[in-house]
């Protein structure tokens, strides 16, 4: 079946680990021109759908495959973006060999990817063309992640510093840039910052141009199949079955936000929402 959940929270929940907390490297990439372009397909209805997705297939499968081969998985997507997270497992390892290489992934993934939005950069379909480029933001440090919710109304989350800082990065960014802040900065060595292409924007971000080292090969665990019935704990039947690639629906949005995050009341919430036919997307 499709990767519908991360295999880090597949893994975790077949493991019966509910919480916990690492280091980091993390990634936010938003598309730019995504809505514009959505807005136009609209107007096409099913035909319009299935082109957007042709579309978001042709540019997300090499940008999800540049971040799952350096070590990295996808936490959630929002549309046209995406939080990337590359979990720091086996640093005291590497500081004992002097190899800090690893902390390059993401940023060999970030420039991976911008050069891919640089060959499609012009999306041609039968309803006219669409320029579409990305925004990368990349920052250091801790993530606590989640599951949360009782019986078939699983969810999980991601939060952090590192998770609000790769977002603030991109922020930063202008478009085909790559921007990290001083959090992922501080933390790479001088053998490595001598290696990078680097514009510094202000005291905390800087722009990525380029790397000058080679790229080092590191073998990563290979990951399991997803389990449908573990996946069915965390998404509804029907998003499981559908054989649909993509639609358009006239939908009511609602968002909720706490002040403090309380996980026990989640599972309340969805089981609330899918009652009166709703979805509860992400936390």
């Amino acid at each position: 079946m499709l990767n519908l959940i991360p295999h880090f929270i597949h893994n975790q929940y077949k493991a019966k680990n509910f919480e916990g907390e690492f280091d980091a490297m993390t990634m936010f990439m938003d598309i730019s021109g995504f809505t514009t372009m959505t807005e136009e397909l609209m107007q096409y209805d099913k035909e319009g759908a299935e082109v957007l997705s042709l579309i978001l297939n042709k540019v997300f499968e090499p940008v999800v495959h540049n971040i799952y081969k350096r070590g990295g998985f996808i936490s959630g997507f929002a549309g046209d973006a995406f939080t990337a997270i590359f979990p720091i497992l086996h640093r005291k390892d590497a500081e004992d060999a002097k190899d800090f290489s690893y902390l390059l992934k993401p940023c060999f993934a970030a420039i991976s990817i911008q050069k891919i939005f640089k060959t499609n950069k012009i999306q041609k379909t039968i309803f006219g063309n669409f320029k579409v480029f990305a925004k990368i933001g990349l920052s250091y440090g801790e993530v606590r992640w989640g599951i949360v919710g009782s019986g078939k109304n699983k969810m999980y989350f991601f939060r952090g510093e590192a998770i609000d800082n790769c977002a603030n990065a991109e922020h930063k960014c202008k478009a085909r840039k790559i921007v990290f802040d001083d959090k992922l900065y501080e933390i790479l060595s001088n053998e490595i910052k001598e290696n990078l292409e680097i514009n510094k924007l202000d005291d905390n971000y800087f722009t990525l141009k380029n790397i000058k080292t080679e790229e080092k090969t590191i073998e990563f665990p290979s990951l399991s199949n997803i389990s449908p019935e573990i996946a069915s704990d965390f998404l509804p039947e029907v998003v499981l079955s559908s054989n649909f690639t993509g639609e358009f629906r006239n939908v009511v949005s609602v968002f909720i936000s706490f002040k403090k995050m309380r996980e026990f009341f989640i599972g309340i919430i969805r089981e609330k929402v899918s009652h009166f036919g709703g979805y509860l997307v992400q936390l």
